[in-house]
């Protein structure tokens, strides 16, 4: 009993030493970095230097972020497993292939929560501690106190909170 008590401790004291390392990394990396940044399992970051994170930001495992433009994650925002944030993507509406890359800003706004699996497009603003259900994938811009979902993601109700507006 001993024993195993001793393994948990030091199981914890491993996996809590490599999520600050990684914090740490992408700290360094990024063009800007608040306070209380987490990163819990490995994430990517393409062009980090055009990457701008909040205090108090929480990017969970499989975290994707494409920094073609810009990409700001204001304060409190949470990022669930696996969701993509790119501000580059090919622009079909522009005629045959080759198609050109279309670009634009993502600015998640503070208390922002991305469920797992979404993915979040160039261009989009999300509004002040609105959230994003899992799986949805983001095009317009999603308004302050607001749940959105589906694909394209759709209104699904006002959260009523007064911070919101």
């Amino acid at each position: 009993m001993m024993l195993k008590k001793l393994a948990l401790r030091l199981f914890y004291i491993v996996r809590r030493g490599s999520r600050i390392l990684r914090s740490a990394k992408w700290h360094m990396l990024v063009a800007q970095c608040g306070k209380r940044f987490w990163v819990f399992g490995r994430i990517r970051m393409d062009m980090p230097e055009k990457i701008y994170i909040g205090d108090r930001v929480s990017l969970n495992d499989g975290v994707f972020l494409i920094g073609r433009d810009e990409i700001r994650l204001g304060h409190g925002v949470t990022l669930s497993p696996h969701v993509l944030v790119t501000s580059a993507s090919m622009d079909v509406h522009q005629g045959l292939p080759p198609y050109p890359r279309a670009t634009g800003p993502v600015v998640l706004e503070d208390g922002v929560w991305v469920g797992a699996g979404a993915i979040v497009l160039p261009g989009v603003t999300i509004g002040r501690n609105a959230v994003i259900a899992a799986g949805s994938v983001v095009n317009k811009d999603v308004p302050a106190g607001h749940l959105y979902g589906g694909v394209p993601a759709k209104m699904i109700k006002k959260i009523h909170d007064k911070d919101a507006a």
